[in-house]
C-alpha cells in the first residue's frame, strides 16, 4: 500500500483526471450551468400561467369584460411559450466544446 495511512489506492482504469480530459470540467459547469437558468426560467413561466389563470379567473367572475380576459389569455399564452423556450434551452447541444 503506497501513499500516507488510511489512503485508498485508485482502482485499474479509474484514473478519472487522465481520462477526463481538460475541458472536462468547463463541460460539466456549463450544463449545470444551463440546467439552472432553464429552472428558473420554467419557474418564471409556469409563474406568469398561474397567475394569468387568477387573472381569468377573477375577470370571468366580476364579468369584466372582454380587456381583461383577452389580457388574462395572453398572461397565459406567454407563460406557457416561457415554458416552451426554457425547455428548449435546457435541451441545447453542448457537444460542440472542445474535447
Amino acid at each position: 500500500m503506497n501513499g500516507r495511512p488510511g489512503e485508498r489506492a485508485a482502482a485499474p482504469g479509474r484514473d478519472h483526471a487522465a481520462t477526463m480530459g481538460p475541458y472536462a470540467s468547463e463541460d460539466k459547469l456549463l450544463n449545470q450551468i444551463i440546467k439552472l437558468v432553464s429552472g428558473c426560467v420554467s419557474f418564471l413561466g409556469g409563474f406568469l400561467v398561474v397567475w394569468g389563470a387568477v387573472s381569468l379567473g377573477l375577470a370571468i367572475r366580476e364579468q369584466q369584460g372582454g380587456a381583461q380576459i383577452a389580457s388574462a389569455i395572453s398572461t397565459i399564452a406567454g407563460g406557457a411559450i416561457i415554458i416552451a423556450a426554457s425547455v428548449y434551452f435546457g435541451m441545447l447541444d453542448t457537444s460542440w466544446l472542445p474535447a
